[in-house]
């Protein structure tokens, strides 16, 4: 067998080389790019729908969650509204701030955009700290 002779370079392809591509294989990169820009934006698309029924079910289950934590507070507001313990007072409109605490925290972290559920909360803030005087 005979060894090849070393190949020697045109001095386009040569300072093509020199350069960091040759011809060719910008039109073989800029295709695969192409093709893989393709194929990521059908991927996304494609799952989308599932994205958003996902971050849906995501909000819906904060909402009840916040929703629960709110009648929960006014509940124990309701309670300290109506009793004439001192004691018991203090401690349900205690238990309503700190609930307020934590859920305008949940709700800063995850949702600070939903204006709805932060009406609702300053309205049991404004509530409790009512209820205190």
């Amino acid at each position: 067998m005979s060894a090849l002779p070393p190949r020697v370079p045109s001095s386009e392809s040569a300072q093509s080389a020199a350069e960091g591509h040759s011809a060719g294989s910008w039109a073989y990169h800029s295709a695969k790019t192409s093709t893989t820009a393709i194929c990521q934006r059908r991927f996304f698309e494609a799952i989308e729908p599932l994205r958003l029924a996902g971050k849906l079910k995501q909000t819906q289950s904060l909402l009840s969650l916040v929703g629960s934590g709110i009648q929960m507070a006014n509940a124990f507001l309701d309670v300290a509204a109506q009793t004439k313990d001192p004691a018991l007072r203090a401690r349900c409109i205690s238990k309503a701030e700190k609930s307020h605490q934590t859920l305008i925290k949940l709700v800063q972290m995850t949702a600070p955009e939903r204006i709805d559920l932060i009406a609702s909360l300053d309205e049991l803030r404004w509530r409790y700290k009512w209820l205190r005087l």
